[in-house]
């Protein structure tokens, strides 16, 4: 009975910790989405990750994958953007999730006077001009190839 007392002492003394400092980081990234929703930092410019919440199985794989840091985190279980105006598009969160749970896309351009209007085959307002990759906001190569195809 003390051995496995001990066991027990021993298993809650490595584990509380752990959980305690996931919770708390938990609650700071909740904080901060609600902080950036506030500041209208939460719906990027430009690329962004979209998460399928239905897929996402909250391992974290794509925080870390992320170049410029402090764009996703992992908020009730989930990958959430936090910041995402700091996403400058690098892609490299949607190769790093194990199930798929992440596409690059375009978001809100209609506020950014530096972008064309474009129509669905990629057709500016000037007849005959049409714009695919970095100059239709998606700056990944493998964007511009699909775009150009499309077009």
């Amino acid at each position: 009975m003390l051995v496995w007392g001990l066991a027990l002492a021993v298993a809650a003394a490595m584990i509380v910790p752990y959980a305690l400092a996931f919770r708390r980081r938990g609650r700071i990234a909740e904080s901060r989405k609600a902080e950036s929703a506030a500041l209208g930092f939460d719906q990027p410019s430009a690329q962004y990750p979209l998460v399928d919440a239905t897929r996402c199985i909250g391992c974290a794989t794509c925080v870390g994958a992320c170049p410029e840091g402090d764009v996703l985190d992992i908020v009730g279980g989930t990958s959430t953007i936090v910041n995402g105006l700091r996403c400058v598009g690098h892609g490299a969160c949607e190769p790093a999730c194990p199930v798929e749970a992440i596409t690059v896309g375009l978001g809100d351009v209609s506020a950014r006077a530096d972008m064309p209007l474009l129509d669905e085959t990629y057709q500016s307002t000037v007849a005959g001009v049409y714009v695919v990759g970095e100059l239709g906001g998606l700056a990944l190569i493998r964007f511009a190839f699909e775009q150009g195809r499309d077009a």
